[in-house]
């Protein structure tokens, strides 16, 4: 009970910098939207974090990158790097959970088979 996600056939996606308003870092917001009716789900990716956070926010950049058809660059600004991901093919659904006031999202999925 409680183990699978919400889900949310997306029809486009924003990406956008941000700053946190408790810690004063920036990082990417991604957002997610569906039908006129249904609530769009963000979620935060802290890029420029240290550690963990970090490390597992740079992985999933990359594999959505992939999975969007966007060739990340080597170097450049948050801003270019949203600029980039908003070109690219937002996938066609995903599943979330909310998480406090937050939400989580559990699954990416482009098609059939691939999911990040």
């Amino acid at each position: 009970m409680g183990l699978q996600g919400l889900k949310l056939e997306v029809t486009k996606w924003s990406w956008v910098t941000h700053t946190s308003k408790a810690s004063g870092k920036e990082m990417i917001k991604v957002t997610y939207y569906g039908a006129l009716s249904d609530k769009p789900v963000s979620e935060y990716v802290p890029v420029l974090h240290q550690g963990y956070a970090g490390q597992k926010a740079m992985a999933l950049i990359a594999s959505v990158s992939r999975k969007a058809g966007v060739k990340l660059p080597g170097e450049g600004t948050l801003q270019d790097l949203c600029d980039l991901l908003n070109a690219g093919a937002p996938p066609s659904e995903i599943e979330y959970k909310k998480d406090g006031k937050f939400y989580n999202v559990i699954k990416r999925i482009w098609d059939e088979t691939t999911e990040a």
